[in-house]
């Protein structure tokens, strides 16, 4: 193979003409998608509810005295009892200032729209970094299936397993680059990487051994070539730095105690009964073959669907000729040679299938917490496809690259013009109780006096969807709440769950039409409908 990019990289500045536009436009359009999704979703009314308004409650208490140390509780306190948090609260104190700015709805939206448009963006440039405008128009087509595959409201979602999807990808990418020598994305590298691993313990599962990769290969090379390693201090130094921001608050959090970390420890050994290795391996082979799970939708649980042996070979051949063929082009000194990107999807794979094995049944409905098979079958994917392109011809190459751009080019384009308009409220979370909280919220807030209040809740509905969201607004409109204690109500933050006597008295979001006591107030009733479809009345009111 003749092909010898330079060690620092392709750059945007180094295409001709028209290459230089399309390239950038498409890294544009693919940054600016989740925000014109956002738009959208915003003027059909959305409104945060559930888990979602829980992470606006806290990411409102960012940059405040009540600024969250850890990310949101986890589910394992359900089957060990030791109550723990995912890693980092990183998302909290991005959405933060976006939501005092825009408001908590549209802030809501908003932030998480930057967060993974910056996340799509950096993908598409390290493609191009690594190989030119042809693996950024690999990269543009790969992206664009996936959110296909995922649906545009995966973009502006703020829950915290899904958000973490996106940079997870990204990370990969910029590891692969660091692998290879290009120190000066490491800053970049660090910055995704927090993005992935704070949110949720599945992305932490994933990065882990990408982060131990980069340390050791940093190491590896200071010693064997002290003086790039120094030339490159300016990245390292920036990268250095941001990794201390960035983990700054779950460190002070292990430095303060209780240990956040030890307690996830303590959950993942609680034991009892588990996925096991034969139902995670299962996963793996769906996700990855005949058809890979990020080329086309799935359904809230048709990664669960079973695959015969014609599944399996299918999965090995593509597993082994993606390694087969980057190995061979290693062998050739190929600087382009995806090598360290199949690696990093192996390892990345290994490492979440030894982790969610042990994990309970239950998990084996949650979507969400395997959100890490759609990275993982795409990065296998992305070693096998560039591999064989590194195989053709150069002459073939050679004219098939001069109209990658364009490639990119269109398939931003085609993206955009199916994710705005087929973007739905009907299509996104708890869509069917939005309305109702909105009604419910100015009603309320119309009648609450200023002051401190206890919530609580009574019903399925009441506690796990129209609640967070009443709560949020509250809190938004200046009433101050807290909540009981519990696994649930630690969601809200620990400044809201202090036990603190209310003043004014307590909020009661509750299903149906509660009796009343003496001095209670009905202050708002509206009706949603359940997952069946049926109606069911929501009463809030002032107890006294």
């Amino acid at each position: 193979m003749t092909d010898r990019p330079r060690p620092r990289g392709n750059r945007l500045r180094d295409l001709d003409g028209w290459r230089r536009w399309a390239c950038t436009a498409a890294i544009a359009v693919f940054g600016l998608l989740p925000v014109a999704v956002a738009a959208r979703v915003a003027s059909q009314g959305w409104h945060a509810t559930g888990d979602v308004a829980i992470i606006g409650l806290r990411s409102l208490d960012a940059w405040t005295g009540r600024a969250p140390l850890v990310g949101q509780p986890t589910t394992g306190e359900e089957f060990s009892g030791v109550p723990s948090n995912h890693p980092g609260p990183i998302v909290n104190w991005t959405l933060g200032p976006v939501m005092r700015l825009l408001g908590v709805d549209a802030g809501l939206l908003v932030g998480v729209a930057i967060v993974n448009g910056a996340s799509l963006a950096l993908s598409l440039w390290l493609g191009l970094r690594r190989g030119g405008p042809a693996l950024l128009a690999i990269v543009a087509v790969m992206l664009a299936l996936l959110v296909v595959a995922l649906g545009p409201g995966v973009l502006i979602d703020a829950f915290n397993p899904e958000i973490s999807t996106f940079p997870a990808i990204a990370a990969l990418l910029a590891a692969w680059a660091v692998l290879a020598g290009d120190l000066a994305v490491v800053p970049a590298f660090v910055v995704a990487t927090s993005f992935a691993a704070q949110p949720h313990v599945a992305g932490a599962t994933l990065i882990a051994p990408v982060v131990l990769m980069v340390a050791i290969a940093l190491v590896v090379r200071a010693r064997r070539h002290p003086r790039r390693f120094r030339a490159a201090r300016a990245s390292l130094l920036a990268g250095g730095a941001l990794a201390f921001v960035c983990w700054l608050p779950p460190l002070v959090q292990e430095l303060r105690g209780p240990s956040n970390v030890a307690a996830l420890v303590r959950t993942q050994r609680a034991g009892g009964p588990s996925l096991g290795l034969a139902y995670i391996g299962e996963r793996i082979v769906t996700a990855i073959a005949p058809i890979p799970i990020w080329a086309h939708p799935t359904g809230s649980y048709g990664f669960v669907a079973d695959r015969g042996p014609i599944g399996v070979l299918l999965a090995a051949l593509v597993l082994g000729g993606a390694g087969s063929l980057a190995l061979h082009l290693r062998s050739g000194r190929n600087l382009r040679a995806p090598t360290r990107l199949y690696g990093v999807a192996v390892a990345t794979a290994v490492a979440s299938a030894a982790i969610w094995q042990g994990t309970p049944p239950i998990s084996a409905f949650r979507i969400d917490s395997f959100r890490w098979l759609w990275v993982t079958s795409l990065v296998v994917w992305l070693a096998l496809i560039w591999s064989s392109w590194l195989h053709l011809p150069s002459r073939v190459r050679s004219q098939a690259g001069h109209v990658a751009p364009a490639i990119a080019a269109a398939a931003s384009a085609v993206l955009l013009l199916w994710a705005v308009p087929t973007t739905h409220l009907s299509d996104l979370r708890d869509h069917r109780f939005m309305a109702a909280t909105d009604r419910l919220a100015t009603t309320t807030i119309e009648q609450l006096p200023a002051g401190r209040y206890r919530m609580r809740f009574d019903g399925a509905e009441s506690l796990v969807t129209v609640g967070p969201g009443l709560a949020l607004r509250l809190e938004d409109a200046g009433r101050q709440i807290t909540v009981d204690d519990g696994p649930f109500g630690r969601a809200y933050g620990t400044s809201r769950t202090e036990g603190t006597a209310p003043t004014e008295g307590t909020v009661l979001v509750a299903n149906g039409s509660p009796e009343l006591g003496a001095g209670d107030r009905l202050l708002a009733t509206d009706t949603v409908h359940d997952a069946s479809g049926d109606p069911v009345t929501i009463s809030v009111v002032l107890e006294r």
